[in-house]
């Protein structure tokens, strides 16, 4: 095995649930993964961890939580899937991907235990083996933390090996039901599976019959359950109803005076609408802003550059983990300005307009709609979708089609991807096309281009519009 080609190759060779769908009957355990980590040392034993499940965000949240660590003066280590562009975005340490060559001479590890292993215990899949590569990179490196995203579910899932120190919940909606089950509370029962004795949990807001099964478990462990409300959001409105001046608003945003179509207000808010007008752009198209600012409720504001109101619950979650193991407020703050996230609400080019988000579930495609309400501008939306095929895409398509002037359809080249030609019925005015040049093709200078609908479309339009080097993408 000497290229990162032939180690990739290798990884892959076993089962591999996000090539090939997972079904209901897919043998989940834990004993195959605790037997590797035997075989390896027990590296997860060898550095503390915060562990995040979810539906939505729990990526973000984890990068959030992971960049306070390290302006804290922590080693930090993150591991989160899937990747957008190469595998190797997995196994992060202090923000820096794993290099191609340690990548090779881990697989060469992780392949002299598989070498080793009694298959008496089950085939091993590429989840499982990845997450032994990448504690056993974590151990080697001596992180000291480890930010940890589960994969699917939390219960089975091959990280629910560690011992954390927080155990921490991101939104739970609908997804993966065929595996998960169909309600509500058969996805947040396994996603609960993540707490354990002696661990506190940490939670964004959850719909009642989420939040009934994350309460229920902590209390049957004996362990503090705490729902952080989101963060506040700081804009120029809400300043200007705080009774500041525009000048004093000026000042906080570092904006010169520039004219700005007025917003609708109702008679009361007639003073409001000329001292908007002393704020912001006078470009018709584009971003609000290219960051949010918020309260962390020290005090202190927040610039940070993940858009989206949803945001707030995820940056409400991982300050109070930060607060929870004792990391200083300039941490806090520091480390959310400092977080980056692409893919999600990412602008991957400004003229024309063009916005990628990973939104694959009803849930975040509804969070994703009132984002671009929120905080972009432009007289016409076409959105360029592609979906996984084992998704809800007709709940996906009512989203888009109240979103939208039109909707193209296209695919990505992951094998789960669906055909464009048997998902046009779900939709209203859309088009197919071949691929994401022909998708882009035409877009007007006052038209915002959304792509969405998977992860892997995403990590696609960022190669195809220059985002990532052509180098930093996986051969497959």
């Amino acid at each position: 095995m000497k290229s990162y080609a032939e180690a990739l190759a290798y990884l892959y060779s076993f089962a591999n649930y996000e090539l090939s769908a997972m079904s209901p009957r897919t043998d989940m355990r834990l004993t195959r993964m605790r037997r590797l980590l035997e075989l390896a040392g027990n590296p997860h034993e060898r550095f503390r961890s915060v562990h995040i499940a979810g539906t939505k965000g729990k990526g973000s949240t984890a990068a959030m939580i992971a960049s306070i660590a390290q302006a804290a003066g922590l080693r930090a280590g993150l591991y989160s899937t899937p990747h957008l562009n190469t595998h190797r975005e997995r196994m992060r340490i202090d923000g820096q991907l794993i290099s191609r060559d340690e990548f090779v001479d881990r697989v060469q590890r992780v392949r002299r235990i598989v070498d080793e292993y009694d298959a008496a215990f089950g085939h091993p899949t590429t989840y499982e083996l990845g997450t032994l590569l990448t504690f056993q990179y974590f151990a080697d490196h001596e992180v000291d933390l480890a930010v940890v995203e589960v994969g699917l579910g939390g219960r089975l899932d091959a990280t629910n090996v560690i011992q954390p120190d927080v155990a921490v919940f991101a939104s739970i909606s609908y997804d993966h039901t065929d595996v998960l089950g169909p309600t509500l509370t058969d996805i947040a029962r396994e996603k609960a599976g993540i707490i354990k004795p002696g661990v506190p949990a940490i939670s964004e807001p959850q719909q009642p019959e989420a939040a009934i099964v994350l309460e229920r478990r902590a209390r049957e462990l004996g362990v503090p359950l705490t729902f952080v409300p989101p963060l506040r959001l700081i804009g120029a409105h809400r300043l200007i109803e705080a009774g500041l001046m525009p000048t004093e608003i000026e000042q906080c945003f570092e904006l010169p005076a520039r004219p700005l179509a007025a917003p609708t207000v109702n008679a009361e808010g007639a003073g409001l609408t000329q001292r908007v007008r002393a704020l912001g752009r006078n470009d018709p198209i584009g971003a609000e802003s290219t960051e949010i600012r918020i309260d962390t409720g020290s005090g202190a504001v927040v610039c940070m550059r993940l858009l989206g109101s949803h945001q707030l619950s995820n940056a409400g979650v991982a300050v109070a983990v930060a607060r929870q193991l004792g990391w200083p407020e300039q941490a806090i703050v520091r480390g959310l300005e400092e977080v980056r996230w692409p893919g999600r609400l990412e602008i991957l080019r400004e003229r024309p307009l063009v916005v990628a988000d990973g939104a694959h579930n009803v849930d975040s495609m509804e969070k994703l709609a009132a984002a671009i309400r929120e905080r972009f501008r432009y007289e016409r939306l076409r959105v360029i979708a592609g979906f996984s095929a084992d998704k809800d895409i007709p709940g996906m398509a009512a989203v888009l089609d109240e979103l939208a002037n039109e909707v193209v359809l296209t695919r990505s080249k992951h094998p789960r991807s669906a055909a464009p030609e048997a998902i046009t019925g779900h939709f209203g005015n859309v088009r197919i096309a071949r691929d994401l040049g022909e998708a882009l093709a035409g877009q007007g200078e006052r038209e915002l281009a959304l792509i969405t609908g998977s992860l892997y479309l995403v990590g696609e339009a960022r190669l195809h519009l220059g985002r990532v080097a052509p180098e930093d993408q996986d051969p497959f």
